[in-house]
């Protein structure tokens, strides 16, 4: 007796012409949402560029993935970086995350992202490449509500090929844009530190360094930096104003005078 033969719905693959956007469309038909898959994305792709710091985060996110649906995200990995080379410091992440994601749920968590012309702009009048080439000193940036990364990438883009020279810091209170910056800034070779927090309550619940922050040596200069600071009050004299008490460990303001804006801590208290 011979039985009919089985069909064999082969899963979406993606059509690859679209690059990764094809790819991922393809895996949201077996998932609640493009949104999902896109965030799962870009946690999953900022993890492997971390160099093995991020695996906890990463082993989790690919819990709910099949072995052929991990390869498909591997494929998307690989064709977003084909795009970016095409681009150079575009934020294709960013332009993508407005298109997938509803403008009334962004809105809704007071997000506006930055067009990429207005962000040029921004870019040429905060910095002055040459004074800083000609310095050649580190310059830090910092952007408190970073969304992708797109105006610390048009600020790289006038900065090429010297951006060693710049150390970004960066921080936002949604995990994806944290991931989107994060894969930008290391794609594109920028020294920098992602932060997940709220600026505004000064929160931080988790913090980043990228492997060109590691590179360029900065964690080792703050480190450094902070115990010279810490040196420098604890050797520095009293200031006008201030007396020191018998035991000699503290200072205290004589009545009348201001207060003194520094504040002695040991040195020992530093970050590790």
């Amino acid at each position: 007796m011979t039985g009919r033969p089985k069909k064999h719905h082969a899963r979406p693959t993606g059509n690859t012409r679209d690059g990764f956007r094809g790819v991922l469309g393809a895996l949201a038909y077996t998932r609640s949402s493009i949104s999902t898959v896109f965030a799962d994305f870009c946690r999953i792709t900022a993890c492997c560029l971390a160099v093995q710091t991020r695996e906890d985060e990463y082993l989790e996110t690919i819990k709910p993935y099949a072995r052929h649906d991990l390869d498909q995200l591997a494929k998307a990995m690989a064709l977003l970086i084909e795009e970016m080379e095409t681009k150079p410091f575009e934020d294709v992440l960013g332009t993508y995350y407005t298109e997938v994601v509803a403008g009334s749920d962004r809105h809704r968590r007071g997000e506006f992202y930055t067009p990429g012309n207005v962000s040029a702009i921004m870019a040429k009048m905060s910095l002055d490449p040459e004074a800083i080439r000609a310095e050649g000193k580190p310059v830090t940036m910092s952007d408190p509500c970073c969304g992708s990364g797109g105006i610390v990438l048009a600020c790289a883009k006038l900065m090429a090929p010297d951006i060693d020279l710049l150390r970004v810091t960066l921080q936002d209170i949604n995990p994806v844009a944290c991931d989107m910056a994060y894969i930008n800034m290391t794609l594109w070779g920028v020294p920098a530190e992602v932060i997940l927090g709220n600026s505004l309550a000064m929160e931080t619940r988790s913090r980043w360094a990228n492997i060109h922050w590691h590179r360029v040596g900065e964690e080792e200069r703050r480190r450094g930096q902070r115990m010279l600071d810490q040196l420098r009050q604890l050797t520095s004299p009293p200031e006008a104003g201030e007396q020191q008490t018998s035991s000699g460990d503290k200072r205290e303001s004589v009545e009348g005078a201001p207060p003194s804006t520094q504040i002695q801590i040991g040195l020992f208290d530093a970050e590790p």
